[in-house]
């Protein structure tokens, strides 16, 4: 299993809400749960960006596509609309992360913002 889909065959999936107890937590729960912050961008914007980038490719592939795209649109998760409020919410100022260095996080963070537009076109 990598980052929680079955390589055993194409497309299954198996993922399950964070508060359930009966399933192991996988990579990809991890990563969902750190893009739940909304200081993440702030704080860290190239783990943001590396973070949304990766959700990215695994909508664009066509074996994990259609599962990994039931469960961002789950009612559990429903990360698209979480995810687009945040972005508009964040608007441009303060755009320097915490090594200060202004330009690398404003680049991140025009590449997150690309990465999760992006992945909402594949949904549509």
């Amino acid at each position: 299993m990598l980052l929680g889909f079955d390589l055993s065959g194409p497309g299954r999936l198996k993922l399950t809400d964070f508060a359930s107890e009966l399933q192991p937590i996988t990579t990809l729960h991890v990563i969902l749960k750190l893009l739940q912050s909304p200081l993440l961008p702030l704080r860290q914007p190239l783990l943001a960006e590396r973070c949304y980038s990766l959700l990215l490719l695994l909508c664009a592939d066509r074996h994990t596509s259609a599962p990994l795209m039931r469960y961002l649109r789950s009612a559990s998760q429903d990360f698209f609309r979480r995810h687009l409020a945040l972005v508009a919410a964040a608007g441009t100022e303060n755009w320097t992360n915490s090594s200060g260095d202004e330009g690398a996080g404003v680049v991140a963070r025009l590449y997150m913002r690309e990465a999760l537009l992006r992945t909402l076109a594949l949904e549509i």
